[in-house]
Order: structure tokens, then C-alpha cells, then sequence
């Protein structure tokens, strides 16, 4: 490339300060080049401050003047420099190859735009799926928790993800399936009846499994077994009135090619 040298300079002795006219030195000088000023000896350019302005590493010691010609040249400081950058940004990158760029993540991930929801590992061998900036999904040995699921096992919230024994459903011996807190107001689903629990029950009856169908807005099918017996109670809610509790379908046996078959009829032989 030619030397820049469009323009002339005013140089002072003892000073480092170079003053230009007609030059545009942002573009033309860089720090580490070099400049033949008007005395014919060469100075480093320490640094291009504007078109018309560049100071030098020493200072000028030829004789102070003005309008004089002068030229400024690359050294191979612009190879040093760009070596120098060129591992910057190595080193730089090595973190993006060796990590994201391998697939590995140190942080969350997140979309850009909605940097609050995105992936996250809080602890080893755990993934949360995160929106809002709260957890919604967390898996940990193959068990969720987190918002989207459950927080009980009669934790009705539509959209949630089912517990294991949810409603009922899935307790074995040995387990106790959900208390039923209210009869009149229990939810498609298996329970049992305790001491706390309220509403119509039947008479007497202080434990056993109640199994509830809700099939439509106002209209209900229940069944309680009671623990003690073979008793067996049964009501409808119609219209959001509910019957009245009907007590067992006594039976008689009869047997047929080896099954066990039961006519039913309720206490008045019906």
C-alpha cells in the first residue's frame, strides 16, 4: 500500500503533538506506525486523537514549523496486532467450542427474547423446564414435580400432571388412598371415608372406600363400600340434588358351570 501523506504538518519542537491540515489520520495511522516528519527522522505514532491530530511515542526534535510534508508507513506491528487478536479470540472461542458448541451447557439456556424461560441444570442428573423464571417442570430419577404437576393427590387444577395414587387411582395394599373430604363434593375418583371427612354419609359408616363419577355438570354417580361388611351404599345427584343414600343390593347365590353368579335386589325384594 502507498504511504499516506495527502496534506501537510505542524510540528513544534519537544512536543509530541502533531497537528495536520487537509490530512484524515483516522483511517491513515494506527498506533505502532511509523511517521517521517519534516526533520527526516522517524517516530512511532502512539496514537491517531483525529483527522487532523496524532500524537507520538517521543517527542519531535527537529525545528518547530508549519505547512511542512511528511508520510506515515505500516510496520509489522499491524502482523503483531493481528496475530494478538487473532489468539484473543481463540482463547475466546476455545470456551464456545469446548462447551455450547459441544452441546454443553455450564448455565441455563434460554430463548432469546424470553430469556426468563429456557432449560436449567440445578444439580447432577436433573433437568427443570423453566417459563416466567419459575421451575415448571423439574425430572430427577424419572419423577416430576415442579408447577406443572400435582401439588397433592387431590389437587384438581386442570392441566396439571397426575401424582402417582391420584384420586385414588393406583393405591395398593398397603397404601391409603385420599381421605374424602366432603361426600356431597368429591371429585371423579377413588378415596376413603374417615373421621374427618363430612357431608352425606352413610349411617354409621366411619371408614371405608367411596368410588364417585361425576359425568356432567349437576349430575353424579356414588358408590361407598363400607370397611366393616359387604355393605354396599348407592346415590345419584341430579340436577344438583342428591338422592338419598340407598343401602345395599342384598343377594342370593346361585351357581353355574363353576361361576359364582349373584341376583340382586335391594330390601324389598325388588
Amino acid at each position: 500500500m502507498a504511504w499516506p501523506k495527502t496534506g501537510t504538518v505542524s510540528v513544534t519542537n519537544g512536543s509530541a503533538v502533531v497537528t495536520g491540515t487537509g490530512t484524515s489520520f483516522f483511517g491513515s495511522a494506527q498506533a505502532g506506525w511509523g511517521f517521517v516528519g519534516p526533520d527526516g527522522r522517524v517516530y512511532e505514532v502512539l496514537t491517531a486523537d483525529s483527522p487532523t491530530q496524532i500524537t507520538l511515542a517521543s517527542n519531535y526534535q527537529g525545528a518547530t514549523a508549519a505547512g511542512q510534508v511528511y508520510s506515515l508507513f505500516p510496520t509489522m506491528s499491524l502482523a503483531h496486532d493481528l496475530v494478538s487478536v487473532v489468539q484473543t479470540l481463540i482463547s475466546n472461542y476455545q470456551t464456545i467450542a469446548d462447551g455450547p458448541g459441544s452441546g454443553k451447557f455450564a448455565t441455563d439456556v434460554v430463548k432469546q427474547g424470553d430469556e426468563d424461560t429456557g432449560l436449567a441444570w440445578p444439580a447432577s442428573n436433573t433437568v427443570v423446564l423453566k417459563a416466567g423464571g419459575a421451575e415448571q417442570l423439574r425430572m430427577t430419577g424419572g419423577v416430576a414435580s415442579g408447577a406443572a404437576v400435582q401439588s397433592s393427590v387431590t389437587d384438581g387444577t386442570i392441566g396439571k400432571l397426575l401424582k402417582f395414587g391420584a384420586f385414588g387411582l393406583g393405591v395398593a395394599d398397603g397404601m391409603v388412598a385420599p381421605d374424602v373430604v366432603d361426600m356431597d363434593t368429591a371429585p371423579t375418583g377413588f378415596g376413603r371415608i374417615s373421621g374427618a371427612t363430612v357431608g352425606s354419609k352413610p349411617p354409621g359408616v366411619t371408614s371405608g372406600t367411596v368410588f364417585t363419577g361425576v359425568n356432567q355438570a349437576g349430575r353424579t354417580s356414588q358408590l361407598v363400600f363400607r370397611a366393616a361388611s359387604n355393605r354396599v351404599y348407592v346415590r345419584t345427584k341430579h340436577d344438583n340434588v342428591w338422592r338419598v343414600l340407598v343401602r345395599d343390593l342384598l343377594c342370593r347365590e346361585h351357581t353355574w358351570s363353576g361361576l359364582s353368579i349373584r341376583r340382586f335386589a335391594n330390601r324389598r325384594g325388588d
